[in-house]
């Protein structure tokens, strides 16, 4: 965590300040505060990342352009970017399509175990007994067991896939 003491600053609008002369993410604060505490402050990008200060939906290995993702920014990082011809590999390196394994390793996650789960390439937004239906982005979020919510299946408060007409009232 970074915390920057304010000296000079830009013109803003009244009652606030404007830190748009920081290298990160423009903000603005009320004018009586004095420090301002950053969580994310740039750090070195790895092999093949490049800083971004609106970052989009990375593509893993075995994933293309066509994958769903919300237009939306995300924090500044460091991107390993779809547009550069970049993917994620499974143990994080950030490498040319053409270098991503042929066949991503399966994981023991892809055998759902439990009833009324099925395996899903690109996780999403899954219901549970407090809220059938989740508000989601088409987004896709990792690999994992969802409940089958086309059959009307939701997430329990135990972890397992029941008809929500079965949940505890």
């Amino acid at each position: 965590m970074c915390t920057y003491e304010l000296s000079f600053l830009p013109p803003s609008p009244p009652g606030f300040l404007s830190l748009s002369f920081l290298p990160y993410k423009p903000y603005l604060l009320k004018a009586n505060q004095i420090l301002v505490t950053y969580a994310s402050a740039r750090k070195p990008c790895g092999k093949n990342e490049v800083w971004t200060e609106c970052t989009g939906c990375e593509l893993k290995c075995g994933q293309d352009e066509n994958t769903p993702c919300a237009l939306m920014c995300r924090p500044p990082s460091c991107e390993c970017s779809p547009g550069r011809g970049m993917r994620r590999t499974h143990d994080g390196k950030c490498v040319p399509v053409s270098e991503c394994p042929r066949k991503m390793p399966r994981r023991e996650a892809e055998k759902c175990t439990k009833p009324n789960e099925q395996w899903t390439k690109c996780g999403g937004c899954e219901g549970t007994c407090a809220q059938k239906i989740v508000p989601c982005t088409r987004e896709c979020k990792p690999p994992r067991c969802e409940c089958i919510a086309s059959a009307g299946f939701v997430r329990d408060a135990q972890g397992n896939c029941i008809k929500f007409e079965d949940c505890p009232k």
